[in-house]
């Protein structure tokens, strides 16, 4: 993955937690002070989708389109990415939260299970409610990512023109989510509609850059400048989030050049190093917003949210080493052996898609 993406997606992860922060009344006092933000940070999630459908296209894209059986490897990687870490999560809320002192709801554990282990509790008439919240983003690009090939090989990102319009799609979808249908905030059975119109977005950005179309020197710096600070404007005074995606859309496209002011921030160690444990943040995170929930407002609100970002952030690195980055090389070597397939074979370029 572009450095600078990993930056990118590292300040994704961290305003979702910030943002979920307006579920703990313990910290009222920050969070009423920023209405525009609380109201509308939900829509870094779609930074996520946009970013895995221009990371994805990046890492894949070539060796599906010669290599058709290059498919198995392509979802070996990605269930080597999701499961381990989500799988943990959930057994650690049944597990360790009531250790905690949190009660735990054992209703529809059941019969949610099956979607669970395939990653479709949010697909449509499948939908069920799971305990470790954000994860309903993973179930949605995990339907996204059984499309993929099949979108690849229907020829849509063959020219420019198809890219151009494969973009053009996914704003029309936003569009028509946010006019038409249940809104763009939408983490239920059309999650994965909502996931599909951001990767769409992202896929076909990459495929632009790829073919060259891409802005460089001060106009690409111009770009990235703008769409930064309209994103920061628009967050902070709750704009429409339509107008945030398309943002998000022109800052990936303006940082591919690899040069600018951002693409500097976004490099940055700090930023990389978060990017890198995202998708432990983006996860580990719900457990201390629900955990906050229960501290007492006398300990003060910065304390309080100070605190649980930096356990979180110290406990996404110890699960990146303990059970991400092992628990990916074990299920991409144990799938990877098959005749005429290595575990070896397996193994593509660093990505942290989430």
């Amino acid at each position: 993955m572009v450095l600078q993406f990993e930056g990118l997606r590292g300040v994704a992860a961290v305003a979702v937690f910030f943002y979920h922060f307006h579920h703990v009344p313990a910290l009222a006092p920050l969070t009423e002070r920023l209405p525009g933000f609380f109201g509308t940070g939900w829509v870094f999630v779609d930074l996520f989708f946009i970013l895995s459908g221009w990371v994805v296209g990046h890492v894949y894209h070539n060796r599906l389109a010669t290599r058709p059986d290059a498919a198995y490897e392509f979802f070996v990687a990605r269930a080597a990415r999701l499961y381990p870490l989500l799988l943990t999560s959930l057994l650690a809320w049944y597990v360790v939260m009531p250790l905690l002192g949190v009660a735990v709801d054992w209703t529809g554990l059941g019969d949610c299970l099956p979607q669970l282990l395939t990653l479709s509790f949010t697909w449509g008439p499948l939908a069920c409610t799971v305990p470790v919240a954000p994860a309903w983003s993973i179930s949605a690009e995990a339907a996204v990512y059984l499309a993929f090939p099949l979108l690849l090989w229907s020829g849509v990102t063959r020219t420019a023109a198809r890219a151009a319009t494969l973009i053009a799609l996914g704003v029309l979808g936003y569009a028509s989510l946010a006019a038409f249908g249940p809104g763009i905030h939408t983490i239920d059975g059309m999650a994965p509609i909502r996931a599909a119109f951001g990767f769409a977005m992202g896929l076909g950005l990459w495929r632009l850059g790829d073919m060259g179309n891409l802005p460089q020197g001060r106009f690409a710096a111009g770009m990235q400048i703008g769409s930064f600070f309209g994103i920061a404007a628009l967050v902070a005074l709750g704009g429409a989030p339509f107008g945030i995606i398309l943002l998000f859309a022109l800052l990936v496209w303006a940082m591919v050049c690899g040069s600018g002011p951002v693409v500097k921030l976004c490099r940055t160690h700090l930023l990389v190093m978060l990017g890198r444990l995202s998708f432990g943040i983006y996860l580990w995170h719900w457990f201390a917003i629900v955990l906050m929930q229960q501290a007492s407002p006398a300990l003060g609100p910065t304390t309080i949210a100070a605190t649980s970002v930096a356990l979180v952030v110290v406990w996404a690195h110890v699960s990146y080493t303990l059970i991400e980055a092992p628990g990916r090389r074990a299920i991409r070597f144990a799938l990877g052996r098959r005749p005429g397939l290595s575990a070896k074979t397996t193994r593509v370029p660093h990505e942290n898609s989430l």
